[in-house]
């Protein structure tokens, strides 16, 4: 689990129930991870998972996303999709 992941979930912000949309989610380990926590876990990645479910969720995680996007139109549209898909929490 990343450490922003495990932060949230110390933080009590990852509890049985909640919904968690991974944006970027790579080849899903972070999926994984989650779902042996009772969360509804859904990803979405532009290469490994482009069919994934892209829908809000009460947390949304842009873990180690943002770094790799060179191109600042393409890091703000990105910025921009995963907050109005956060129902109530943004993770980056």
């Amino acid at each position: 689990m990343s450490a922003p992941a495990r932060q949230a979930v110390i933080d009590l912000q990852l509890v049985p129930g909640t919904s968690v949309l991974d944006y970027g989610c790579g080849r899903g380990g972070e999926i994984r991870a989650l779902q042996g926590l009772d969360l509804d876990v859904s990803g979405w990645d532009p290469v490994y998972f482009p069919d994934g479910r892209l829908e809000p969720a009460d947390i949304v995680l842009l873990t180690y996303v943002v770094n790799v996007i060179e191109d600042r139109a393409e890091r703000q549209r990105t910025l921009k999709r995963a907050w109005e898909l956060a129902k109530k929490v943004f993770e980056s």
